[in-house]
């Protein structure tokens, strides 16, 4: 929109409009910085990776993997299902005394 057509706008419209560019603004940059959240999480990934770690993310908490293969009632599970499975690193983390997940920072 260029200025001759700003200027012949009410006042209202010009408020609308604003809140239009405003509301998109937003939402631009919420979706930045989930972008830098992802990019920060692979590099993160990707150091772990390199140096031969183990370890899952559920929610905002890392999980440093001690035994990559373990048995729970009965079934036989490994890092895959613990990466994929949320439900299982919750169950895991129930168990007490379990040595397959441990807090990455203790």
């Amino acid at each position: 929109m260029n200025k001759a057509e700003l200027e012949k706008l009410k006042k209202e419209e010009l408020v609308d409009l604003l809140l239009e560019k405003i509301e998109a603004e937003a939402t631009s940059l919420a979706v930045i910085e989930d972008m830098q959240a992802t990019i920060e999480e692979l590099n993160q990934q990707r150091k772990d990776e390199a140096g031969g770690k183990k370890v899952i993310t559920v929610g905002k908490e890392r999980y440093l993997v001690v035994t990559p293969s373990f048995k729970l009632d009965g079934k036989k599970y490994g890092f895959a299902d613990l990466k994929t499975d949320e439900k299982l690193v919750k169950e895991v983390l129930k168990i007490e005394g379990q040595n397959i997940l441990q807090p990455e920072n203790s």
